[in-house]
């Protein structure tokens, strides 16, 4: 046998034995899930008990929140030459005086409802 007919046939045997071994470990892990899938209700559950606690810790961090959300929306109307204004902005479904400081000054002065932040 030639050297390149012996060096393709361990490489066919190679990647056979590679793409054997692949796809064995393929219907191993396909069989392990089914052997161990719920019904998914423990899972969705689970993410509604989360936004549940999410409402829960609410307004500990809400004006610290809706200052950086303030900051960088009036960061991103300066690029399109707008400014953010005395306007009120809405976070949630609740809406939030905010007054944004000059924004080529470091540190930021960021007023949300009368409460002073620095950024």
């Amino acid at each position: 046998m030639s050297d390149i007919v012996e060096g393709l046939l361990i490489s066919g045997v190679g990647a056979g034995a590679v793409f054997g071994t692949l796809a064995i470990l393929m219907f191993v892990m396909m069989g392990v899930e089914r052997v161990f899938r719920s019904d998914g209700v423990a899972v969705e559950e689970a993410v509604a008990a989360e936004g549940e606690e999410a409402r829960a810790g609410e307004g500990l961090e809400d004006t610290v929140e809706v200052a950086a959300i303030a900051l960088a929306l009036a960061s991103y109307m300066k690029e399109r030459g707008k400014e953010l204004g005395g306007r009120p902005i809405a976070v949630g479904g609740v809406h939030y005086q905010v007054e944004v400081g000059d924004l080529s000054l470091s540190p930021v002065a960021v007023v949300v409802n009368g409460e002073s932040h620095w950024a």
